[in-house]
Formats: C-alpha cells, structure tokens, sequence
C-alpha cells in the first residue's frame, strides 16, 4: 500500500515528495554543536568584534592589522579550537568534525551573521575551498605544506581566476595556462586574487591540456610575481587623462 502511494506521489518529473531528500532538517546529532556556536558568537565572537573594529578605527590600510587588532582575533580563535568549533566545512572527513552539507548549511547561516565569526572557527573563505581541494587531492608534501598549517589556522590562502580579458566565472575560459616539464608551472595575469594581501599559500584556476587545473603555489616561490593595484587616486588621474 505504501509503496502505490509513493508511486502515485511521483510528479511528472518523477519527484516523489516522500524522498528522504526532500527533507532538509538538521540531524538530531548536530543540533547540539548548532546551538554551542550561537553561544559562542554571542559571548565570544560580538564582544570580539567590537573591540577588533574599534581598534581598527582610523587605519588607512585595511588589509593591515592596526596594533592589538591580531591578538584579540587570535584569542578569540584559541577559545573556538579549545571548545572544539572548528573546521566544519569538511564533511566526513577526519580532519573535519564530519557533518553532512546539510548539517553544515545551518552552521554556516549563522556564522555569516558576524564577518569575523567563520575566520574564528577556522571556516573562511577562500580558506575552506582551498582546504578541500588540498583535502581531497593534495600530495602528501603540500598536505604538509599548507593544508595542515591551515587547518591550524596558522596562514590564510588565496584564490586566483579572475583575469583581464577573459570571462572567467567560466573556468573553461581562462588564459592562464599549466604545464608540466618536470614539476608543474603556470604562467599567466590574474586580479582580484580574493586575501591575495594576507595569504601564503595560492589556489590559482589554469587551463591545461583538455582540462581545467587548480594550481598551488606560495607566495613566496621564486616564479610567482605580484603586481600591486594602483590605488584609486592613481587609477581615477589614470583614467581622466584618457577620457
């Protein structure tokens, strides 16, 4: 009887709204952790947050920390690691606390309700993309290198793929191209890098042979170049002398 009525149930695009995937509750196991990270947003992280960003009142330089700015953030980050909130993003993974997408997803909406909530709990962005690739298909030298510094949320990363005059959503059309001739290299231009300013380690999108790459690199290797951003007085004169 019950499976007629599942079959009857199925939509003309075969979508049976009795389907276990439909149901987008959080599992009974995590809603525990769920409500240890609003606590500790509110009694941590809002407290934080306001000493951070009234230490940082007045400094022309916002990818620089003013003075006392990193110690409070750092201390914030040595309660969220003591109290075990941290790493989440990685599902069922042993150096993450192995909650399902889902489970994750509620996580991450509250989270997002202070800008320094996910870099206490070790989950920003680009860090937690480039933390899953390295995850995943890291060699065990650049697991050594960067992912297990990261993390312990001891660097940042950075994610490179927009470029000039490619429309680079589309990974597929990015000028920057990969080789391999002994170990692999990458030449091309890319901006915006998303923490380029703060990062050590690179994630960059390149184009190699019948495929897209995600390449790794430091920013301290001695074939990576940055060119720094003009400011923004430099690019409006720039752009007054060509109008």
């Amino acid at each position: 009887m019950s499976e007629t009525l599942n079959k009857q149930a199925q939509s003309s695009f075969a979508l049976n709204p009795q389907d276990e995937l439909n149901d987008l509750r959080m599992s009974e196991k995590a809603l525990p952790l769920l409500n240890k990270v609003k606590t500790f947003i509110r009694d941590v992280v809002e407290p934080m947050s306001e000493e951070f960003h009234r230490l940082g009142e007045g400094n022309p330089d916002i990818w620089s920390y003013a003075p006392g700015q990193l110690e409070v953030l750092e201390s914030a980050k040595d309660k969220a690691k003591a109290a075990g909130l941290w790493n989440f993003f990685l599902p069922n993974a042993e150096t993450g606390e192995g909650l399902s997408n889902l489970d994750y997803a509620y996580i991450a909406v509250e989270l997002v309700k202070n800008r320094l909530a996910s870099e206490t709990m070790n989950c920003a962005a680009p860090d937690t993309g480039n933390m899953e690739v390295l995850e995943r298909v890291g060699t065990p030298e650049q697991k050594k290198k960067w992912l297990e510094p990261l993390l312990e949320g001891k660097i940042r990363s950075a994610f490179a793929m927009t470029e000039v005059n490619a429309a680079s959503s589309d990974a597929k059309n990015v000028n920057t191209r990969a080789t391999l001739n002994g170990a692999s290299a990458s030449a091309g231009l890319v901006r915006l890098s998303t923490s380029s300013p703060i990062a050590v380690s690179f994630s960059a999108i390149a184009s190699a042979v019948a495929s897209v790459s995600r390449c790794c690199f430091s920013q301290s290797s001695e074939n990576f170049m940055r060119r720094p951003r003009p400011r923004a007085s430099a690019r409006r004169a720039r752009g007054s002398r060509n109008a």
